[in-house]
């Protein structure tokens, strides 16, 4: 199995029990990391594959393509 298949499974399991705001607060928090040069900008992918929250998925595939 790939990481980024294992990571979205992850992601997937954690979604029934983490609310649409803490998502958006740990998003922000990635988001930040990701500009910083802390976190590659593929660590966004789950989110914007994987959640069902537009707003979610909206800023995480803006983040990844600003910094790709």
């Amino acid at each position: 199995m790939s990481p980024m298949t294992s990571a979205l499974i992850s992601y997937w399991h954690r979604l029934p029990a983490e609310s649409p705001a803490v998502r958006r607060f740990n998003l922000a928090a990635l988001r930040d990391d990701v500009r910083a040069g802390r976190r590659p900008p593929e660590a966004l992918v789950p989110a914007l594959l994987g959640d069902v929250d537009d707003e979610i998925v909206s800023a995480a595939t803006a983040t990844y393509v600003e910094c790709c």
